[in-house]
């Protein structure tokens, strides 16, 4: 299942590691693109954890989207 996670410009901690930490699940990146002032990630992972993923990523102020 692919994810698609917005980081705002707000965010400046390292979200992919810490949630890779915290959530405890091996996700494979399949393109970003963040700079200054925002962030785009495309995940590709098992859908099992995707909802624990997702709400880890949002805890720490980024958006998330299904494709």
């Amino acid at each position: 299942m692919k994810m698609v996670i917005h980081i705002p410009s707000s965010v400046h901690d390292p979200v992919i590691a810490k949630t890779i930490l915290d959530a405890g699940v091996e996700i494979d990146v399949d393109r970003a693109n963040i700079d200054a002032t925002n962030g785009e990630i495309v995940l590709e992972m098992f859908a099992d954890p995707c909802a624990r993923v997702a709400h880890t990523f949002e805890r720490q102020g980024a958006s998330t989207l299904f494709t």
